[in-house]
């Protein structure tokens, strides 16, 4: 079995998106002081009549993939295997969006990750594979930890 590097963020970082700006945090997952990945929460106005908030994540690095169903990083539970020929994607996925008009009226979300509690999404770097720990809410992400293959 692989040695495992695991970080536990302590305390947990969480990125809110107020309805007025933006927040980013940025991961290093393999420890070696570059960025790999941008998680970021969003606001997206559209005037008086709808505006949407959304959790995103950003792969930085050519070798960087997490495991998509095609459209959005799929979500993981605790115990589940990450294996080398899963789907793979890289780039800007959402983990999650929600929109509402206004006056409110109607609302709805899209995404795998809409307020989801201890998940994990599956990444592979340079053919190491691992996972970052997640917490979801409406207009805001939580990450606990991660670990990747030494």
């Amino acid at each position: 079995m692989p040695e495992v590097f695991i970080k536990d963020i302590i305390p947990d970082t969480v990125i809110t998106a107020p309805w007025s700006q933006g927040r980013d945090y940025n991961l290093d997952v393999d420890n070696d002081n570059d960025i790999n990945f941008r998680v970021f929460s969003d606001y997206i106005g559209g005037g008086m009549v709808l505006g949407s908030a959304g959790v995103n994540i950003t792969t930085l690095n050519s070798e960087l993939f997490v495991i998509t169903d095609s459209t959005y990083p799929y979500v993981l539970s605790y115990g589940d295997t990450i294996k080398i020929n899963d789907k793979w994607g890289k780039g800007n996925m959402i983990l999650e969006s929600y929109w509402q008009s206004y006056p409110p009226g109607s609302s709805g979300h899209s995404g795998n990750w809409y307020g989801l509690n201890n998940k994990y999404m599956g990444v592979k770097f340079n053919n190491r594979l691992g996972w970052i720990k997640l917490d979801t809410y409406t207009t805001s992400l939580k990450v606990c930890e991660y670990a990747l293959q030494k």
